[in-house]
């Protein structure tokens, strides 16, 4: 080994002795680091932003403080949010009460005759522009299709229509379609035909309650301005709704085949929760076109499940698979329902059909459900739900055993063309009070959804009419996210004709919408903030309103408890919300704080919450710096009683040249006023809300006319503006211009958001001419500093008292900078948008450390801070008398030396290599592998999981169709239906069948029939879906605060050993990583390309499904109505009557006659 290996070897081993090979004085690592910590602590940040002085001015100041009432504050927030939810509740109440009371005017012999004088359309179009004579005993209705400009089936077109509207107008109030208030409107499904009896029959009742939608909707009541639409929806597809709008602009857009009776407020009305166990047949006949029938049966099965049911799902063949092996069910929510899909998806199809051992399953599983109380099921409802494709024996033993007093309920249906025998399979649904069903091919909504219909027999009989409240879900007029609340109407038989399909059963549901956006205004206090927050949950724990939310996606609800918001810790806080049965509650908690899936906190919380009604809690969490703050009504009343916000914004006549910006409002105008939505022109200019200062609004350009001048806010803003108006100009801006690669100063408050920016130099801070200009960089600072009361450099800083540094990225920077060509080593630094932003908390009370009003900080340039901080080369110049020897070169050397500076994150904040210019603010895993690994073992990092229970992940699925698609098959009711040829169905399927016909027949010709098959067996399919993701956070470990420092080695290869001296930056985030580099031996380049560390985000979807899924405290229904509620004798029949289906040239043949007619015609 040569000597010069030899003695920076030994050198290394000793921290203390310098191991850089030309150091003259041999300054040690340590001893490196501490003047580091010097330099950066007390000349940039300390010396440089003043912040000492800061904090004596503030203490100056005869400053008294409050303390947060939060009990209080809880309690008028929930008896607010309880008035709002029973306006609502009663709203529904009457209108359901109307209806019912309406339908009991007529006789069924009325109602058939009455029917028939419904229409929304002339029967013949206009002449010359002029409408025909109307018969005055026809009941018109409004058709919404009729704003479309095209057809709308049978040869009718818009000017046809009997109630025509032109007079909408936009009110932003109603979502961002046009309105009208004059009348209400019908939609209708596009597979519903509009003349059938049954549906005339629901037009003409629901036509008599449209003077009490009106009612409600155009109210002045103290809550009015809170009701959006109402709607009426039957269980035929009728829907009715106030006011009307135009349904849509284009006919063939989405909203025109949409079907309210997947919505979910009229799920939630349909029946009590339910406890369900699917069981799918996965024998070896399931395969092609019959999975794809059976694919879609379970998906229209899984619609009809909220997150208040539970279930499992159990494949069988001649074996039983349970999913995932859960001990017991879990809650249907959209997530649980996309994995029960995916396992589908992944199913393999085998071996024969036995129902025996899997109604064993199913049975004892729904028992011991029942026995876990609050935590494994709804404990109402309990059924088994058979798909299958054959027919196999009836399973004696499991009904005998498990069944006998017929508490569960079975449903079974077979699907595919291929199956018609009723057998054993019909037979499990008739002797166990459920429903069986044949569900041919795209014909699954209609046939599955009848199962409903069952379930809703309990809820006639008892006469259950209470209100139900969805979770926040997006709503299709436009509105965005709401809550929908509905409730259940009862007509009774229509007819005398008592069969499965007209018992007595929920008839129709009422509802009507709350905007999520305007209750969140109303929980929302306006100096909340992601740590200092309040929350609504429900009966379930779900979260309904919570700032770590999502927005909703897609038709479902968004159903994300209020553990995969806070974390586990708040198992027991969760659990008594729940349980909260009129008394407020409080628990105080010690829990991990994640900030931006980067850096972890343990903060102390205390958690005060209280019942809204039997539905919803509301709860308000907050951490210790936030139980105090400033009385600044006070402090401006004695210190600044001629302090104006015009004297703020006048900043030209005060000289001062700082920059000042608004994220929040200091106005408490949060709650809208009262007024009746109807007669309010909501496009006009309303008071400006947080929406309006999403991208900062300056200072000079708010308008404080309309605010309370004696609010906390308000008078925050004063106070802590005014001061740091005037530290600015007095101490900022007399500032040396040492170049230290400052290239702002900044101060930031978060009641309300504001910060203050005072940009410098760039060119004199950073010693060169930077790649991006001027504008720009100050538009990526003011963008890294917006809105401090969510961001990541002020909450840290609040809870820790420290210099915090991170790395601060810019993404259209980022963009910008794969175009900027340099030829300097860290120019494409700042070409990138990448800055180095150090903040730290004002501590503006000497007796009060956890009082936290304000912060303050710098954005540094990383290419300065590289070249002149990290190897101290600024030490030396013209004005100090001093030699480089006195301090090594060490990371100025970066041939020989390598040097890191990461943060408590194990993110890059700075380099001395030119190889990570690039990788600013990069996880250090993906870097330096190796040095991760060696750096976890000697416990200077501790790794720890957040886990994002709102992600979407993307899949690859293999389509096992290897049939072609095509609309939904009719029945033979349908062809035998003149009112079927007339929808839109009807022409819909036609089209498919004959274009499908010659698509198959051309590929024959042309490829021939096995590759068609071999090309559909391996189709393949991208989809995303819900999931979870595990993201690995690091956190300073049990070595990682230590100034002395810690060694530690690691292997680059197989031959190589690096050894590195890690140095805490004390009273900062930061560690400094010190490494040898010496190009003399053969590790080098194996030392300078290491590999990366497995840390990475995981989707964890399934692992979690049960031990999250079913653990969880539930609070079972008040009240149950299943079988146990209903005689035996009231149940209705368990399947409808069935037909052979005709042969295919039988239904071709039919085709052809009706086209033909229907042509001559």
């Amino acid at each position: 080994m040569a000597y010069k290996e030899l003695i920076s070897i030994l050198l290394i081993i000793n921290f203390r002795g310098s191991f850089a090979p030309n150091a003259g004085a041999g300054r040690s690592e340590q001893n490196y680091a501490a003047e580091f910590s010097k330099v950066m602590k007390e000349t940039v940040l300390n010396e440089f932003i003043k912040l000492n002085d800061l904090e004596k001015k503030y203490k100056d100041l005869t400053l008294t403080t409050i303390e947060r009432n939060i009990s209080d504050i809880v309690l008028r927030k929930a008896a607010t949010l309880s008035g709002i939810l029973r306006d609502k509740e009663n709203i529904v109440k009457r209108i359901a009460e109307e209806a019912q009371r309406l339908h009991g005017v007529l006789s069924p012999e009325d109602l058939s005759v009455l029917a028939k004088k419904v229409s929304f359309h002339h029967p013949n179009p206009p002449v010359n522009g002029t409408q025909p004579e109307w018969d005055p005993s026809i009941t018109p209705y409004h058709n919404s299709r009729c704003n479309c400009e095209e057809e709308l089936g049978g040869g009718i077109v818009p000017s046809q229509c009997l109630q025509y509207q032109t007079d909408y107008i936009t009110n932003t109030h109603f979502g961002t379609e046009r309105v009208s208030f004059m009348n209400t409107s019908v939609h209708l499904p596009i597979d519903v035909y509009e003349g059938g009896e049954l549906v005339l029959k629901d037009i003409l009742l629901s036509d008599g309650i449209g003077g009490v939608m009106k009612q409600e909707v155009c109210a002045s009541s103290e809550f009015s301005h809170l009701t959006k639409w109402v709607y009426f929806t039957t269980e035929t597809g009728v829907m009715r709704f106030y006011p009307d709008r135009v349904w849509t602009r284009n006919c063939d857009d989405v909203n025109n085949v949409y079907d309210s009776r997947t919505a979910p407020w009229y799920i939630n009305s349909m029946s009590s929760p339910k406890d369900v166990i699917l069981l799918i047949d996965s024998s070896g006949s399931v395969k092609g076109p019959t999975y794809t029938a059976l694919r879609w049966a379970v998906v229209e099965f899984l619609k009809t499940l909220t997150p208040n049911d539970f279930m499992n799902v159990i494949f069988f063949n001649n074996k039983v698979t349970t999913v995932n092996s859960c001990k017991g069910l879990f809650p249907a929510t959209p997530r649980n329902k996309q994995i029960v899909l995916r396992l589908l998806d992944a199913a393999e199809f085998r071996y024969e059909t036995i129902y025996e051992p899997a109604f064993q399953e199913a049975f004892s599983s729904l028992h011991t459900a029942f026995s876990h109380e609050g935590r494994f099921s709804a404990r109402c409802n309990p059924s088994a739900v058979l798909f299958t494709d054959g027919d196999s024996t009836y399973p004696y033993e499991a009904v005998e055993q498990w069944n006998a007093e017929k508490e569960f309920r079975a449903f079974s249906f077979a699907v595919g063309e291929t199956f018609y025998s009723k057998g054993d399979t019909k037979k499990i649904a008739c002797e166990n009070r459920g429903y069986f069903d044949l569900i041919p091919f795209f014909e699954a909504r209609q046939r599955v959804w009848k199962y409903l219909k069952k379930l809703s027999q309990p809820l006639y009989e008892n006469r259950h009419q209470e209100p139900s409240w969805t979770l926040p879900y997006q709503d299709r007029f436009g509105i965005g996210e709401v809550l929908s609340v509905s409730m259940p109407v009862y007509f009774g038989n229509q007819s005398s004709n008592t069969t499965a399909e007209n018992m007595s059963r929920v008839t129709a549901v009422v509802g009507t919408d709350l905007s999520l956006e305007e209750l969140k205004k109303i929980i929302y206090d306006i100096d909340m903030n992601k740590d200092y927050h309040s929350f609504v949950i429900d009966n379930n724990g779900f979260a309904v309103i919570h700032p770590g939310l999502n927005e909703a996606r897609g038709d479902d609800v968004l159903a994300v408890d209020l553990l995969e918001l806070e974390g586990e810790k708040l198992m027991k806080v969760r659990e008594q919300m729940i349980k909260a049965s009129g008394a407020i509650g409080e628990m105080m908690i010690s829990k991990n704080v994640f900030s931006d899936n980067k850096y972890l906190d343990y903060l102390d919380y205390t958690y005060v919450y209280a019942p809204v009604n039997n539905v919803f809690r509301i709860g308000v969490g907050i951490p210790s710096s936030k139980s105090r703050y400033i009385d600044t009504v006070q402090l401006a009343r004695n210190n600044y009683s001629s302090v104006t916000l015009s004297l703020l914004t006048n900043t030209n006549d005060r000289g001062s040249v700082s920059e000042a910006y608004l994220y929040s409002s200091p106005c408490e105008t949060r709650t809208s006023t009262s007024h009746n939505p109807c007669t309010v022109n909501k496009t006009s200019a309303v008071p400006c809300q947080d929406n309006c200062f999403a991208d900062g609004v300056p200072l000079s350009d708010f308008d404080d006319s309309k605010c309370d001048k004696t609010s906390v806010p308000y008078n925050n803003l004063l106070c802590h503006g005014f001061l740091s108006d005037d530290f600015s100009m007095n101490k900022w801006e007399a500032a040396g211009t040492v170049k230290n690669g400052a290239l702002a100063l900044f101060f930031a408050v978060d009641s309300p958001s504001f910060v203050r920016i005072l940009y410098r130099n760039f060119t004199k801070q950073t010693g060169t001419s930077l790649s991006r200009s001027d504008e720009l960089i100050k538009k990526d600072i003011k963008e890294i500093l917006r809105d401090p009361r969510n961001s990541t450099y002020f909450r840290r800083a609040t809870h820790k008292p420290q210099w915090l540094m991170f790395s601060a990225h810019t993404t259209d920077a980022i963009e910008e900078s794969k175009d900027v060509n340099s030829s300097t080593a860290y120019a494409n630094l700042n070409a990138g948008g990448a800055y180095i932003v150090a903040t730290k908390v004002v501590r503006v009370l000497q007796s009060d450390n956890n009082l936290h009003p304000a912060v303050s900080g710098v954005v540094l340039s990383p290419e300065a801070f590289t070249r002149n901080m990290v190897s101290l080369d600024w030490k030396c110049n013209d004005t100090n008398n001093c030699n480089k020897d006195d301090w090594g070169l060490l990371c100025g050397d970066a041939e020989s030396v390598e040097c890191l500076i990461l943060d408590d994150g194990g993110y890059l904040i700075s380099s001395n290599q030119e190889r990570h210019n690039k990788s600013l603010g990069q996880f250090i895993g993906k870097l330096e592998g190796k040095l991760l690994e060696e750096m976890l073992d000697i416990k200077l990092y501790e790794t720890f999981h957040s886990y994002d229970y709102q992600a979407y992940c993307e899949r690859t699925v293999q389509d096992k169709s290897s049939g072609m698609r095509m609309s939904r098959a009719p029945s033979i009711s349908d062809i035998l239906s003149v009112g079927w040829w007339l929808t839109s169905s009807a022409r819909i399927f036609l089209h498919s069948l004959f274009q499908n016909s010659f698509v198959a027949l051309w590929s024959l010709l042309t490829v021939g029939h096995s590759r068609i098959l071999q090309s559909e067996a391996a189709a393949t399919h991208h989809e995303t879906d819900m999931c979870v993701v595990k993201q690995p956070v690091l956190a300073f470990g049990p070595n990682g605060q230590n100034g002395n420092g810690i060694l530690g080695e690691y292997k680059c290869s197989e031959s190589c050993d690096r050894e590195f001296n890690a140095i805490w930056i004390t009273e900062t985030n930061l560690m400094m990583i010190i490494m040898q580099l010496d190009k003399d031996t053969a590790c080098y380049d194996a030392c300078r390309s290491s590999a990366q560390y497995p840390l990475s985000s995981t989707d964890v979807t399934l692992d979690l499904m049960c031990a999250n899924g079913t653990a969880r405290y539930r609070e079972t229904p008040g009240a149950c109505y299943d079988s146990r509620n209903l005689d035996e004798a009231l149940d209705s029949p368990c399947s409808r009557s069935f037909s052979l289906r005709p042969s295919c040239y039988a239904v071709l043949a039919l085709l052809a006659v009706v086209n033909f007619c229907h042509r001559i015609l």
